[in-house]
């Protein structure tokens, strides 16, 4: 059926390449409306086979913007594409190779990524028909969508997406103790299981036997590994099992710290055993920044990916700044949630913490207030060079891990389901505050199997692990020794001469090499009050030039 003629007897070239670019928007097939006038095609119009209808609703543009925005909404509820995390709208992706030089290892791993302007567009065109009147050829042609109605849609009002808590590389249990092992969303976790092509079949009725026999599956890989304690090893099957069943600890999990006397004794690959199981793959890498802005804003990266797990590698104690710690760090790993500002907008974004982290260095020190959330690995090799080891019971561990991942996952899986059927009962643990339901999902379970307690070695950190702490310590113990428990100034404290006091001083509170009265006033303030190896430094007066100040021994 012949178009209604221009003035020059055509529908004109500008015309026609319109009609032709905004009917190819959706690619192509998308048969513009009839207007009133047009009687359609007639029979002998028609020829080959009937068209397909077009099964995306249909949408006309107006001025009614509300109206064209609620029907756009109402065309994507339930898109299986769409979800919503931090009050935005993301999705499910693969993680491409990130722009920050202090990541490095995620690229390729299932990520959740917020829907942006164009990629949002493409999807309602996916969804959405748009049809906008033509006045020239006086009928409905095919449009795009607009990016103003992609702005809209992007807001998240009336789309009712269901939350997304966490993107899964591998089935997992659930809290109640249940297996998540269907691909796609999971209503009850608010988690995404991605396509993971293991064979993980996790029996329904299980027994202490059965535990004892899967973690000593998982137990055989860390044969070759210098272990100082039992404690340790128990330690690295805490890990495994952690990065294995994240989903169903409710609350925060301690950072796994794997610490050595040597290079090459195995830290970073027990990281990466822990991560194959997890991930299939080694662990995602992420440098440490000594400034905590910098950490804090490489940690809300890591959230906004959702990111599982990321190893902080090869942490040197020896540099300035080296010691393991910051307020940042601290917060996040007491956290469910992690709330900041998002990079490059100018809004706040609260995010689901569900990432394990795992450090390793060679006799790593640790500041402030990590030590608590600390679970530590100690590997100690008795050999000069440790890495010139040969006749290892799994030659090529990695190679060994990734060949039998789903039965390891298996293992992890029902060492933990068999702890909760048998109803979790009381080991006679003392509670380890900020990650009670990790102490009681994982701690719990290794116990009652029969291993060492994999949080027994927290008690030796406690007296190397902060250099700062043993060395206020040290001139806490010297004080004592030497001046009493009198009341003294800062200054009258610098001024004595006697050898060891000296050097406790110019170890905590120095100044171009001598001891400094005001660096030792910080110092005594923010470690006031508190026990260190048996002694406490209590503030007697409070004036600002004659504040004193006196060291009691505890027990």
């Amino acid at each position: 059926m012949a178009r209604p003629p221009t003035q020059d007897g055509d529908e004109g070239t500008r015309g026609r390449e319109e009609r032709d670019h905004d009917a190819g928007v959706n690619g192509g097939g998308v048969p513009p409306a009839p207007h009133p006038d047009d009687p359609g095609p007639q029979d002998s119009d028609i020829a080959g086979p009937p068209i397909t209808p077009d099964p995306r609703a249909l949408v006309r543009l107006s001025a009614e913007i509300h109206l064209v925005a609620q029907e756009t909404r109402r065309a994507l509820r339930g898109d299986t594409t769409i979800y919503q995390r931090g009050g935005r709208l993301v999705r499910v992706t693969t993680s491409r190779p990130p722009r920050a030089r202090w990541l490095s290892g995620a690229a390729g791993l299932p990520v959740i990524e917020e829907w942006m302007r164009e990629p949002m567009r493409e999807r309602i065109s996916e969804r959405v028909c748009f049809l906008r009147f033509d006045e020239r050829s006086k009928r409905s042609v095919a449009a795009a969508p607009p990016g103003w109605l992609a702005d809209l849609v992007l807001d998240g009002a009336d789309l009712d997406a269901p939350l997304l808590d966490a993107v899964l590389p591998a089935p997992t249990l659930r809290p109640d103790g249940s297996v998540l092992d269907a691909p796609g969303y999971d209503a009850d976790t608010g988690c995404y299981l991605a396509p993971h092509g293991l064979d993980v079949r996790v029996p329904e009725r299980l027994d202490l036997d059965d535990a004892r026999h899967a973690l000593g599956v998982l137990d055989e890989l860390l044969e070759d590994f210098p272990f100082e304690a039992a404690h340790d090893r128990s330690a690295v099957l805490a890990a495994i099992l952690t990065a294995c069943v994240r989903t169903a600890i409710l609350g925060p999990c301690p950072l796994t710290l794997i610490s050595g006397n040597a290079p090459g004794t195995g830290k970073s690959l027990l990281a990466d055993v822990v991560s194959t199981i997890a991930l299939g793959r080694a662990a995602p890498r992420m440098a440490v920044s000594t400034e905590d802005e910098e950490m804090r804003k490489r940690i809300t990266t890591i959230a906004l990916a959702g990111l599982r797990l990321v190893l902080l590698d090869n942490i040197d104690s020896r540099v300035r700044g080296g010691a393991l710690g910051g307020s940042a760090f601290d917060a996040v790993l007491t956290s469910d949630e992690w709330q900041d500002r998002v990079l490059g907008a100018n809004r706040m974004a609260t995010l689901p913490m569900r990432t394990l982290w795992i450090a390793t260095g060679n006799n790593v020190a640790i500041r402030g207030d990590l030590l608590r959330r600390v679970v530590p690995v100690r590997l100690v090799s008795p050999i000069e060079r440790p890495e010139e080891r040969d006749g290892f019971a799994i030659p090529r561990l990695l190679d060994h891990v990734r060949e039998h991942r789903s039965w390891l996952l298996t293992c992890a899986l029902v060492a933990v389901r068999a702890w909760c059927l048998a109803g979790q009962p009381s080991q006679g643990l003392a509670p380890i505050g900020s990650f009670e339901a990790w102490s009681d999902i994982v701690r719990g379970a290794l116990v009652w199997a029969g291993y060492a307690d994999p949080a027994a070695g927290r008690a030796a950190l406690r007296e190397t692990a902060d250099p700062e702490v043993a060395g206020v310590g040290a001139l806490l113990a010297e004080w004592h020794v030497v001046l009493g428990s009198g009341p003294l100034t800062t200054a009258q404290v610098c001024a004595h001469q006697e050898v060891d006091l000296r050097e406790a001083l110019v170890e905590v509170a120095s100044r171009a090499g001598a001891p400094s009265s005001r660096a030792l006033g910080y110092v005594l303030r923010a470690y006031r009050d508190r026990v260190i190896g048996g002694y406490v430094i209590r503030q007697v007066s409070d004036h600002a030039k004659a504040r004193t100040w006196r060291v009691e021994r505890i027990g």
